[in-house]
């Protein structure tokens, strides 16, 4: 079976779902859906990317926009 590789679209280093330090939250999937206002769908786009959290958190200007770590699963 051929080995599925994600890179990450910030720091471009892969994903690997079994490295030791992989935070509890990796993978990640960061999709941008562009002319997010308009009331035709057809004049919108959507794309996804993949990221480490520590990345996508680490970007942000503020770190209160990104709160997943505190956040409980229902049912588990």
């Amino acid at each position: 079976m051929a080995r599925f590789v994600l890179s990450c679209c910030i720091c471009g280093k892969e994903i690997d779902p079994h490295a030791a330090d992989m935070h509890k939250l990796d993978p990640c999937g960061l999709y941008i859906v562009t002319n997010i206002l308009e009331e035709e769908d057809d004049k919108r786009r959507e794309q996804a990317f993949y990221c480490h959290y520590t990345c996508i958190k680490g970007a942000m200007d503020h770190e209160d926009y990104l709160n997943l770590e505190d956040q409980t699963i229902e049912g588990g």
